[in-house]
């Protein structure tokens, strides 16, 4: 018996429902049941009726329910004892679209709210984060690509999408005002791409693809890190490049740069909360996480598939 068991039942049990559950305890319902089945086995008794419709206690679950909040409540108030919550760091770990063009303001946002609340925010490849979470270097990762790792849970949070950028010059912008847009045309233009393991690679690579440009036909004349300089090199004219629509609104706006907009089904992006299954969180620290997220500008439903 653990704690992450005691709290899957205690809310199971309040909410009476396993998917509310799950969205409060950022875990996917399939993980609620195993906690709770597993807790069921090693007491040798049935906690919770389940139906197709309801969620209720069994006798002997309302006497265990008693019990587990107790201890649930025991176990808050030695947290609360030995941190300091005016001090909690929260650490996170962001790949470049949410580090640079999402999580400043979300974070400043929940601040107002919380000016006792700290963090530590590192920045990589999506692939690096989803390492560095793994690893327990951060406690949160903001990703643009699905790990798909049984270690970790993961969340879609946000959805961005993704435009194809051009320098402001008379041939593109003659190319703009075509229905349909030439984008056969525009992608023989010399391009430039994310590095290996970025998000943002993947998926560009992915709508490059499906407009029949693989790597060969395409003209890739450099790989950048850093999506700053993409931009500025595109609008000095060195080549064209897919971005995320966030990125570049500023310099659309002004004129710096034009932007191509995909079609819904290409270009929609998702990004995600990844955090690892095994990591049992203060309830100040899943408070932390839980108060973030709900800052975030558009946000998906936050509920586990």
């Amino acid at each position: 018996m653990d704690f992450k068991q005691l709290a899957a039942f205690v809310t199971v049990a309040e909410l009476k429902s396993f998917s509310k559950a799950a969205e409060r305890l950022y875990l996917s319902q399939p993980t609620i049941s195993a906690q709770i089945r597993n807790l069921e086995a090693e007491l040798k008794t049935r906690l919770l009726s389940r139906t197709t419709k309801t969620v209720r206690l069994t006798p002997a679950g309302e006497e265990f329910y008693e019990d587990a909040r107790d201890i649930l409540a025991i176990q808050k108030k030695i947290y609360r004892r030995c941190f300091d919550e005016r001090t909690l760091t929260l650490r996170i770990g962001a790949s470049t679209i949410p580090v640079s063009y999402l999580l400043p303001e979300v974070l400043f946002d929940y601040w107002k709210t919380r000016p006792g609340f700290r963090f530590e925010l590192r920045q990589g490849g999506s692939r690096k984060i989803i390492d560095g979470v793994l690893n327990g270097l951060h406690d949160i990762g903001f990703v643009g690509v699905d790990p798909a790792d049984d270690a970790l849970e993961t969340i879609p949070v946000w959805q961005d999408r993704l435009v194809l950028i051009t320098a402001s010059d008379e041939k593109f912008r003659e190319l703009r005002n075509l229905n349909p847009v030439p984008y056969q045309a525009l992608l023989t233009e010399p391009i430039i791409l994310r590095e290996e393991g970025s998000g943002s690679l993947q998926s560009a690579e992915s709508f490059l693809t499906r407009f029949g440009f693989g790597k060969v036909r395409l003209n890739v004349i450099a790989r950048v890190d850093d999506t700053e300089a993409i931009k500025r090199m595109v609008a000095r004219g060195m080549g064209v490049t897919v971005i995320s629509d966030l990125a570049v609104q500023d310099e659309v706006e002004s004129g710096a740069l034009l932007s191509f907009p995909l079609d819904e089904m290409i270009g929609r992006r998702d990004f995600f909360l990844i955090f690892r299954k095994n990591r049992a969180f203060t309830p100040e620290i899943r408070a932390l996480i839980d108060g973030l997220i709900r800052c975030l500008p558009n946000a998906l439903s936050l509920r586990p598939d």
